[in-house]
C-alpha cells in the first residue's frame, strides 16, 4: 500500500473560553481511516468546514493529529520526514506563487531544496524547460511572471512545480475550483496524461463532484469530521 492512514483524530481549541472547563476542543477529524495504492486517484468530498483540507495537511505532515499515524510505503508522515515524496497544489492559486519571481523560479524552488539542490544550474534550466513542456508551455513562459499569466496558465506552474521532485502523490486542494469550465477540463486532462506517464497517485480535495466523477477511481465522504462513506470506481483510462 503506497498510503495508509490509520485512526486519525484532530482537534483545535475553540476561541471562546468555558469558565468552568477552560478552552474546549473542536473535533475536526474523528477516526479517519483511507487508503491509497499505487496509481489510485483519491476524491476527498465534504461540504465546508467538514476537514477536508485539514484532511490534506495531515497527509503531508504538515498537521501533527491528536491520535492516529500515517504511512507512506510503510515509514511515518511527520513534519518534512518525506521531503519531494509528496507535493501540494492549493486552491489559491496566484497566492500559492511569488508575484516576484518569474516563471522559472517558481518551479526552481523545490529544486534547491535537499536531496534536489545537487543539480547544477544547467540541469536545473534543463528539468525546468522539460516540466514546462510537460504541462503544456513552451520554454518562452520561463522569463514571465505571474502577473503575465491567465489563472489556468498559472495553475500549470504550480503542477509543474509540484511534480519536479518527482513525487509518489500530489494533493490538490480545490485546486480547480476558481477555473472555468474549458480550462478546468484541460486541467484535469493534463493530471489524467501525468498520471499515466509517471505513475503518480493524488488526493484531490474538492466540493466540484463533477471533477471528481472524472478524476477519481475511489471517493471518500467527509461528514462532520467523520468518514460517512467510502466507494471505488472503475475507471478508463
Amino acid at each position: 500500500m503506497l498510503l495508509e492512514v490509520v485512526d486519525v483524530s484532530v482537534s483545535f481549541k475553540k476561541e471562546k473560553q468555558s469558565r468552568l472547563w477552560g478552552k474546549e476542543r473542536q473535533q475536526v477529524l474523528q477516526n479517519i481511516s483511507v487508503s491509497i495504492a499505487h496509481g489510485d486517484v483519491l476524491g476527498i468530498v465534504g461540504e465546508s468546514g467538514s476537514g477536508k483540507s485539514t484532511f490534506g495537511k495531515v497527509v503531508l505532515g504538515m498537521l501533527r493529529p491528536q491520535e492516529g499515524i500515517v504511512r507512506l510505503e510503510g515509514k511515518v508522515v511527520t513534519d518534512g520526514n518525506q521531503q519531494g515524496k509528496m507535493s501540494l497544489v492549493f486552491q489559491d492559486y496566484k497566492a500559492s506563487v511569488n508575484p516576484k519571481f518569474t516563471v522559472k523560479q517558481i518551479i526552481e524552488e523545490p529544486l534547491l531544496i535537499k536531496p534536489f539542490s545537487t543539480l547544477n544550474a544547467l540541469e536545473r534550466e534543463e528539468k525546468i524547460q522539460g516540466l514546462l513542456q510537460e504541462v503544456g508551455l513552451s520554454v518562452e513562459f520561463s522569463e514571465r511572471y505571474p502577473h503575465q499569466l491567465s489563472g489556468g496558465q498559472i495553475q500549470r506552474i504550480c503542477i509543474a512545480r509540484a511534480i519536479a521532485t518527482n513525487p509518489k502523490i500530489i494533493v490538490f486542494d480545490e485546486a480547480t475550483s476558481s477555473l472555468d469550465m474549458k480550462t478546468k477540463l484541460n486541467i484535469l486532462d493534463l493530471l489524467i496524461d501525468l498520471k499515466l506517464k509517471y505513475g503518480l497517485s493524488y488526493i484531490f480535495i474538492s466540493h466540484d463532484l463533477e471533477a471528481v466523477n472524472y478524476l477519481c477511481n475511489k471517493v471518500v465522504l467527509i461528514n462532520q469530521g467523520k468518514v460517512e462513506s467510502q466507494h471505488e470506481k472503475i475507471k478508463t483510462f
